[in-house]
């Protein structure tokens, strides 16, 4: 599965710092979740869909 996690967050008008603030995380975590250097949890997927005003597929690279 590859995600478009920052991506879509620049996409809704958000930048990454913005919404790992939110999440009381590491704004490199969000680019590590699309290298796939560190594993989302469905949880956290959540969370940033519902931050940034989308839903969790809009999270999901399908191509």
């Amino acid at each position: 599965m590859n995600l478009k996690i920052v991506e879509t967050i620049r996409k809704q008008g958000f930048t990454a710092r913005e919404v790992a603030n939110k999440l009381n995380m590491d704004p490199n975590n969000l680019s590590r979740y699309d290298a796939k250097k560190r594993k989302i949890t469905l949880e956290t997927a959540y969370e940033i869909s519902k931050i940034i005003g989308c839903k969790v597929d809009d999270l999901i690279n399908e191509e």
